[in-house]
């Protein structure tokens, strides 16, 4: 049984966040278009209710800008039990078998577009490793209503039962989106789940509005004046119930002048990451039976404070990362007990006097320890 401990000593307050990583067990593979999609700023959401700060920018000089957070909404789902594809290398030639396919349109004429898109495929729990699929996506440009290799922005194959692709489609809402869901060599034996989420925005009358916005549980409070590219500091306040629990991690901010002009509006996609608030000032035990893997700890620490009784109950898990988010002079510390029955609880040693401290530093860094 392994016990870690953090001491921190500095003159700024500090957020850290503790994850169980599980390295045997693979993740879904997800593709980005465009690849920037994939380097999101992650918003940590404290459970059961609180608030985080977004350093970001805008792309318009705005006063009193409006900001409004929105989430993904189930656009599509279609459910497929798919023989091997006769012609695996051409996955276009959707009559052919062993593929599904739908097409779905971005815009409407009520003015509705679509700004963001995510496709994900899904196995049932305990699917073969042998069963290889993929979901192979693009854009409808020629509106023939038919997948074409030109048209191709994304494929993402099966890992541990899931390929998820995410997109940005904002400058094509005249444009469909096309969902292939390819079993290349063999027949999967499970039925599989392709879904379409979308983010929509009404555009009518020169106006925008985040059609699935979470206005009702996640506030945005902003600086009464903002300059065009240049970071402020939004702060995000979140109810009892996160959104992310309903509606996935992939959302974002709508930023706008008062009068919501489409002209003046910027989007900004985030990542929401529910995690659990960890007392800064009393005992705390952390274990994989209460948490699960990659479900991440916040413990907060105000400036000059300690949190000197942090255990970590980890005798499965290959490792642990450990984040903090600071702007300078961050300590992390950690010793290890004996594995025997019982355990021993390691006392941590007085801030200054530690032997061996790993000083993370500026800015935001990962440790992992094994």
């Amino acid at each position: 049984m392994s016990h870690r401990w953090i001491p921190y000593g500095t003159s700024v307050a500090a957020s850290i966040l503790l994850t169980f990583a599980d390295m045997g067990n693979a993740h879904a593979e997800t593709r980005y278009w465009p690849e920037s999609l994939g380097t999101l700023a992650t918003v940590p959401l404290a459970v059961p209710a609180g608030s985080t700060t977004l350093t970001t920018r805008v792309a318009h000089a705005l006063d009193h800008p409006v900001a409004t957070a929105f989430r993904m909404n189930r656009a599509v789902t279609r459910s497929y039990s798919l023989p091997a594809d006769p012609t695996p290398g051409n996955a276009f030639d959707i009559g052919a078998g062993g593929e599904g396919f739908f097409l779905h349109p971005l815009a409407d004429s009520s003015g509705t577009r679509t700004g963001y898109a995510e496709v994900s495929v899904v196995a049932p729990r305990g699917t073969s490793e042998q069963d290889r699929f993929a979901v192979i996506v693009g854009l409808d440009l020629d509106r023939d209503g038919q997948p074409s290799a030109d048209e191709l922005r994304c494929t993402a194959r099966n890992t541990a039962g899931q390929a998820r692709c995410r997109l940005d489609v904002r400058d094509h809402g005249t444009d469909g989106l096309w969902v292939i869901t390819q079993a290349p060599t063999s027949p999967v034996a499970s039925t599989l789940e392709t879904t379409l989420d979308v983010a929509r925005f009404d555009l009518s009358n020169g106006k925008i509005r985040a059609i699935d916005s979470i206005a009702g549980s996640l506030a945005v409070a902003t600086p009464e004046t903002v300059d065009a590219n240049s970071p402020f500091v939004a702060t995000l306040i979140h109810g009892a119930r996160p959104p992310v629990d309903t509606y996935g991690e992939f959302a974002g901010l709508l930023f706008t002048a008062v009068d919501a002009t489409a002209a003046s509006a910027t989007l900004v996609p985030i990542a929401l990451q529910p995690v659990h608030a960890a007392s800064s000032t009393q005992p705390v035990a952390i274990s994989p039976y209460k948490f699960s893997p990659n479900e991440p700890v916040m413990v907060t620490l105000a400036p000059g404070q300690a949190q000197e009784r942090l255990y970590v109950d980890n005798p499965s898990q290959n490792e642990m990362s450990v984040s903090v988010d600071t702007l300078d002079g961050v300590e992390f510390h950690s010793a290890s007990s004996a594995r025997s029955r019982p355990a021993v609880h390691l006392a941590a040693p007085l801030q200054g006097q530690v032997v061996t401290p790993v000083d993370i530093g500026r800015g935001t860094r990962d440790l992992h320890c094994l």
